[in-house]
């Protein structure tokens, strides 16, 4: 354990003498200390970016703390509700919280890849005030409807490139059909706009954009597209025998990627370093908590011919006694009012909720990405 003490610390420590009298979390604490390897898994929980943050540094003092950092079967995982978020995060593409004001201020708004105003009413007011608003886009999403000029772009089952799983491990993806006849992937796009205005960006391959890459982040330094190519048998082996990877049916003759090192593993330090929640005000009546399920309507899903049939349709979930209170029953529908809109979906009903929450899943039409009031009626 480490014996530092800062004076971030000592402002939790009433919160830690108080944790330290429950005979389960100390024993739930000595196990943790105690075990040859621990890997922590944790995502946005229902939370906005703040709480998400200081969770995600929660988790990682633990590990530091109990010296579960820096060897093989150790660590943390981020879970992340997009294919290359993680990739994203390490070039720098970072989240802000005051999106909507920055939109609203904005000279020009270059979205890419994305629907802001098809997401959240406060982003879509945001982008009203921007003077020029471009997308980049596959397809007529709420916020190309609003754009200025949309740029098309190639899907990613029709380019190659790599992306950056949860594990920190880059790997390549090639295309899967062919492209569309004068349509170009993203990197290509920004670059020919960088170009007008003066800036030089690699515009022709990925392998090219990756080596750029590679000379200018760290973590990235020793990787090079054509190690992230090699491919090598894979154990334990399950089923037939020529199986690269157990339990499939396949070879794999793409690359397993390469595995970034973490801080730890580069003889970095890592310290321990404590952020406070951000204070969220009290709400009176219910509060709305984001979830994420498997299937929603996303601008990707929703469109696919074959999986239409499983698409989850919305709903809400209730703690039986606010569904009571409500006069709601399992399966009956309700008025939402959330985030300045009012949606009709079915309630469900969940007895392992804390009474007052009221889960609202992402991508459904109701717009949510933080804990929010919200207003459920019968109908």
């Amino acid at each position: 354990m480490l014996n530092a003490v800062s004076a971030k610390q000592a402002k939790v420590s009433a919160v830690v003498k108080k944790l330290g009298k429950d005979q389960a979390l100390k024993e739930a604490a000595s196990t943790l200390a105690e075990a040859e390897n621990a890997i922590v898994l944790f995502g946005s929980e229902g939370i906005g970016l703040e709480d998400s943050q200081a969770l995600a540094q929660a988790c990682a003092n633990l590990l530091v703390a109990t010296g579960h950092v820096g060897k093989a079967n150790n660590g943390l995982i981020a879970v992340w509700d997009k294919g290359n978020a993680q990739g994203a995060w390490d070039l720098g593409l970072h989240p802000s919280e005051g999106l909507a004001a920055e939109l609203k201020k904005a000279k020009a708004a270059y979205v890419v890849g994305a629907d802001p105003a098809g997401d959240d009413p406060a982003l879509a007011k945001g982008l009203k005030g921007a003077d020029f608003v471009v997308v980049q886009e596959l397809r007529m999403t709420t916020t190309a409807e609003m754009a200025d000029i949309v740029l098309p772009a190639l899907a990613f089952t029709e380019r190659e490139g790599t992306y950056t799983n949860a594990e920190r491990r880059v790997q390549r993806f090639y295309p899967a059909v062919p492209p569309m006849k004068d349509v170009y992937p993203d990197f290509s796009v920004t670059a020919k706009i960088a170009g007008r205005i003066g800036l030089e960006l690699e515009e022709d391959t990925a392998a090219l954009v990756f080596i750029d890459i590679v000379g200018k982040y760290a973590d990235y330094a020793d990787l090079d597209y054509g190690k992230l190519a090699e491919v090598v048998e894979q154990w334990p082996q399950v089923g037939r025998e020529e199986v690269y990877y157990g339990g499939t049916a396949t070879y794999n003759f793409q690359g397993l990627g390469v595995q970034l090192k973490t801080a730890a593993e580069r003889g970095e330090p890592v310290p321990l370093e404590f952020l406070e929640p951000p204070a969220r005000e009290k709400v009176d009546g219910l509060l709305a908590v984001p979830v994420t399920t498997l299937f929603d309507q996303n601008n990707t899903l929703r469109r696919s011919e074959v999986l239409q049939t499983r698409l989850a349709q919305a709903f809400v979930t209730l703690h039986p006694e606010d569904a009571d209170g409500l006069g709601v029953a399992a399966g009956g529908k309700v008025s939402v009012k959330l985030n300045g809109t009012t949606s009709v979906v079915a309630a469900e009903i969940d007895n392992s909720l804390p009474k007052g929450v009221v889960l609202v899943p992402r991508s459904l039409g109701m717009p949510i990405n933080s804990p929010a009031p919200v207003t459920v009626k019968a109908k």
